[in-house]
């Protein structure tokens, strides 16, 4: 059970691949803005660069170093 932040925290940190790669994970303990827009200019090399997924984009994305063809 995720009770609080520092169980969610160790738990990602436990992740390993079948390789042996492992997660690095920190809490982040800000308060961020609500609201705040991007610029065009962000949008547009995100977009390129990052396509999220069509069930659950917010947690499923991939990213392509090298750009996606339009």
């Amino acid at each position: 059970m995720l009770d609080c932040p520092q169980t969610a925290l160790r738990t990602v940190e436990q992740t390993r691949t079948q390789t042996g790669l492992s997660v690095t994970a920190r809490i982040l303990d800000a308060t961020y803005e609500i609201g705040r827009t991007c610029s065009d200019t962000f949008r547009d090399v995100k977009d390129r660069f990052i396509r999220h997924d069509c069930v659950n984009g917010q947690w499923n994305y991939l990213v392509d170093p090298n750009g996606f063809a339009c």
